[in-house]
């Protein structure tokens, strides 16, 4: 089963872009979550930029889906490749969206077996047996912050409140890509499980909370569990 929703959160205006793929009887599909860069010109034309061009460059070569997974791992960084193209030319073409950008999280799956590419902060989590797990990178300041934090160079209220830790050191915007965590080799999932791409605006309860969430995900299908996760983040967002 596959389900997706958007809250607008606290933003003016909707800067998520969500696209899914998971024709029935298919023996692939895929799925791609983009978030534009929060208070940066055009971030939901960035995230549409971002997530449109990976549906495509994906959808195409779907038709061959043997072929597509011999090859994921090149396929799927000259996907990135080629949105970052797209946001380049854009910027070149409107100058007033110079600055935009977006974060990428994109799960494929052939059968039982999982594969992704993501760039930013978006995170890519996986349930099962009632646990939850961060499967990507974090490309945030917050990450190396908590390292520093564990390894004792920083106290916990300092690594709380660090004023860099929602900054990105990687992200589509149109110049070179700092970093990009391709899972080429095929993660195997097991019955039960659940992948979920939350927007990082829906992150921080969900970490908080997630053993009230495993809870509610045994019990819940899939369309009424993006419902839950929807109306939490949007309740979260008007108090």
């Amino acid at each position: 089963d596959v389900a997706t929703a958007l809250s607008l959160g606290a933003r003016e205006r909707q800067e998520d872009t969500v696209v899914a793929d998971f024709p029935l009887g298919a023996p692939m599909g895929f799925a791609v979550l983009s978030d534009g860069m929060g208070g940066h010109s055009c971030g939901d034309v960035a995230s549409g930029i971002v997530a449109t061009e990976l549906f495509s460059e994906l959808k195409l070569l779907s038709g061959a889906p043997e072929e597509m997974e011999r090859n994921i791992g090149p396929v799927l960084q000259e996907a990135v490749e080629a949105a970052n193209g797209c946001i380049q030319m854009y910027e070149q073409q409107n100058p007033d969206a110079s600055g935009m950008g977006a974060t990428l999280v994109a799960p494929v799956i052939f059968g039982a077996r999982l594969y992704w590419v993501s760039v930013g902060d978006s995170p890519l989590y996986l349930w099962r047996a009632g646990r939850l797990y961060r499967l990507n990178e974090d490309h945030s300041y917050a990450a190396q912050i908590d390292l520093m934090q564990a390894r004792g160079l920083m106290d916990a209220d300092e690594a709380r409140n660090h004023p860099d830790r929602s900054a990105l050191i990687s992200v589509l915007a149109g110049a070179e890509i700092a970093k990009v965590d391709c899972r080429a080799e095929p993660m195997t999932l097991q019955a039960g499980d659940i992948v979920l791409g939350p927007v990082t605006g829906c992150t921080p309860w969900l970490t908080k909370e997630w053993r009230r969430f495993c809870r509610i995900m045994r019990r819940l299908p899939v369309r009424r569990l993006a419902q839950h996760c929807w109306l939490r983040c949007t309740r979260r967002a008007v108090r």
